[in-house]
């Protein structure tokens, strides 16, 4: 008789692991990388929109030689919100007669297919041949999730193919360089040093600052070119996602389910301290301190007393040892007649 296998805790944990977390490999290599980044009205990845991107697009070697940079703001009837606005100095004037998002990814996907023309006759290869790994600095959290929702607001669908250029993967530096990169304890005092947002990891790995604005998109996509170049990142296969709308559809429900995790711990924390309010006015208030003056004076009062106090103790005293003596004087004289 042939005995089930038993079902471990490893086991399960490998089965709710979704395939496309599990496949490493894919059918298809990239050839050239797709370096974007994007700035936003604000910070949610439903509701606010696009209003910068900055793309470098660069063969996947270990140089990771540059063939051409695209910038564009883009327009949108969006609030922007004054958080956001403090940190990517993007205003509303700045965004008139500028174009819309639909004609943005339309000049980009031109603007790529015209570059990898060129390519082909560089490295001889068919057009079909040529793949696309579309790559941000933690896409999996914002880029990627916010750069789909726009792409289904405005109902296009030039991710998959465009002119027989294909983008064949998601690859996340954020998270290919946390494994690639040591990284130090979080309790040691040197974690900021080793941190992994982009301004400080350019100081880390390319030992400069960041040439123009943080919080630029061309300017934060330049910087991230040259940590991958410094550190002559090759393994882009190996950390890359293969590309589905199932995995960014994925991707933005756990982002979902995170973002209502952080407001109801937030609503808790607003219910905890107004209950603390409460119990502290239904609390009796305590007696207020004495100044110096009156705590002199109560202090000499005291004292007073208990002078008092031990007098007539001593006096008492006396008076108790004095009717002693006398009645055993009585009891004497008493026996002797």
């Amino acid at each position: 008789m042939a005995t089930a296998p038993i079902r471990t805790r490893q086991n399960k944990k490998a089965e709710k692991i979704p395939t496309w977390e599990m496949s490493q490999l894919h059918p298809l290599l990239p050839t050239h990388v797709l370096l974007y980044d994007t700035e936003s009205t604000g910070p949610s990845i439903y509701h606010d929109h696009i209003i910068q991107i900055g793309v470098i697009l660069c063969r996947c070697d270990a140089n990771w030689t540059k063939i051409g940079k695209f910038k564009s703001y883009v327009f949108t009837d969006r609030h922007i919100h004054p958080e956001s606005m403090a940190i990517h100095h993007i205003t509303p004037e700045m965004l008139i007669g500028q174009p819309v998002l639909s004609v943005v990814a339309k000049e980009l996907w031109q603007w790529m297919t015209d570059l990898l023309k060129k390519e082909q006759d560089e490295l001889k290869l068919k057009i079909e041949e040529l793949h696309v790994s579309l790559s941000a600095h933690g896409g999996y959290t914002f880029d990627f999730i916010l750069l789909w929702m726009e792409m289904r607001r405005h109902r296009l669908d030039v991710c998959l193919e465009f002119e027989k250029v294909r983008i064949v993967s998601l690859f996340d530096t954020l998270q290919a360089l946390k494994k690639v990169l040591p990284v130090v304890d979080e309790s040691s005092e040197e974690r900021k040093k080793f941190s992994f947002k982009l301004g400080l990891l350019h100081e880390r790995v390319c030992l400069t600052k960041m040439d123009g604005q943080a919080h630029d998109a061309m300017v934060d996509v330049q910087a991230l070119h040259n940590i991958l170049k410094t550190t002559k990142f090759i393994n882009v296969q190996k950390y890359a996602v293969p590309f589905k709308h199932k995995f960014i559809a994925w991707l933005a429900r756990q982002q979902e389910r995170q973002e209502e995790q952080e407001e109801k711990a937030k609503e808790k924390a607003l219910e905890k301290k107004e209950r603390q309010k409460s119990k502290r006015k239904s609390r009796p208030t305590k007696r207020k301190r004495k100044s110096s003056r009156e705590s002199l004076a109560t202090s000499s009062s005291t004292g007073d007393a208990k002078n008092k106090r031990n007098k007539q103790q001593k006096l008492n005293h006396k008076k108790f040892k004095g009717r002693t003596y006398r009645r055993k004087k009585q009891t004497k004289r008493r026996q002797s007649s």
